[in-house]
């Protein structure tokens, strides 16, 4: 912005007091000064209070942006501050350093060129986990070796929620765009949901199972419910060979129930993986299953890419999906082995 001198704002200053009007005196101003342009409004008015104030028009400090913050020396400040307390935010940092918090950060992003990145928040690992997983890969190991073809013979048991209206996940998802597009995502505020569970192998998929009560709404998977499934669904679905097959699921407190973990033991004998199972799963180990890894990516994305306006909708997508899930990724495996 063009920056008028001290004749400008007299010349401003005197055709206002002749005229006491802001736009006869912008009009003079072009006028006199032979000027395209006139000065602003609020200018004229600073002029006008400040001769009338001080007698006088001419500025003390100039107008205009401040000196910026952004010297070398506050630089240094910065990232020696920054080096000591790496965890500490920018405005505790610009506290203790006695600086505007905006011109802290754009030394961070701008002059260090650093990045806000975010801890992740795990489980806490003990001595005793540690020598779980160890025991636990070393006696799956010695399996392995007994059971070469293992892997064609494991029962991966998993479950997942389906909202019928999807979910977005806020923190990952951007808009890029020129202009903010003020984009709002409306869903209700209990969305509807089912819990299917399935169990993935290398020759099929045995599921849907859908977790529900008696008017077709999603229930809380209870031990009891979870050793219903078992015995109702899993069991008179399992392949006629099974005698050979080993079962796999998470530690949810579910899974790891006394009735749970009998239930298993009886399809099973001596072959589930589990915590408090045959062959103990260690605690707060991440999930290594099927399901987990490609089976529910899949399914989403199908069921979603329809659309489902109902929960019954949203069941028979899955049902129908599942099959050609088998074709594009069961197939493959069962030819390899």
């Amino acid at each position: 912005m063009e920056r008028w001198g001290v004749g400008e704002s007299v010349c401003a200053v005197e055709l206002f007091i002749r005229t006491g009007s802001i736009t006869e005196t912008q009009r003079g101003f072009r006028c006199e000064r032979n000027q395209q342009e006139a000065s602003s409004p609020i200018a004229i008015r600073r002029w006008v209070r400040q001769w009338r104030e001080e007698g006088s028009v001419t500025c003390k400090k100039p107008p205009g942006r401040p000196s910026t913050l952004r010297t070398p020396e506050n630089i240094a400040r910065v990232m020696a501050s920054v080096s000591r307390s790496p965890r500490r935010s920018a405005r505790k940092h610009a506290q203790a350093l006695r600086m505007f918090d905006r011109s802290v950060r754009l030394i961070l992003r701008s002059d260090l060129s650093l990045h806000p990145y975010k801890l992740q928040v795990v489980h806490a690992l003990s001595n005793r986990d540690r020598e779980m997983r160890l025991q636990f890969c070393s006696l799956f190991v010695g399996i392995l070796t007994e059971n070469p073809d293992l892997p064609n013979k494991l029962l991966m048991s998993e479950e997942a929620h389906f909202h019928l209206h999807g979910t977005v996940n806020k923190q990952n998802f951007r808009y890029w765009s020129a202009a903010n597009p003020h984009e709002l995502r409306q869903r209700p505020t209990y969305d509807p949901k089912v819990t299917v569970c399935c169990a993935v192998w290398s020759r099929g998929v045995t599921g849907p199972y859908f977790f529900e009560d008696e008017d077709g709404k999603a229930v809380t998977v209870t031990s009891q419910r979870y050793t219903e499934m078992i015995n109702e669904f899993l069991s008179p679905n399992l392949p006629l060979n099974s005698g050979t097959l080993w079962f796999q699921h998470d530690g949810a407190t579910a899974h790891t129930a006394v009735i749970s973990i009998a239930a298993l033991r009886r399809l099973f004998p001596q072959r589930v993986i589990s915590r408090f199972g045959d062959v103990p799963w260690s605690p707060r180990s991440p999930d290594l299953s099927a399901p987990d890894f490609i089976l529910w990516d899949y399914l989403k994305s199908k069921v979603y890419s329809n659309r489902p306006t109902d929960l019954h909708a949203l069941k028979e997508i899955t049902r129908e999906e599942i099959p050609n899930f088998q074709k594009k990724h069961i197939k493959p495996l069962r030819a390899a082995s």
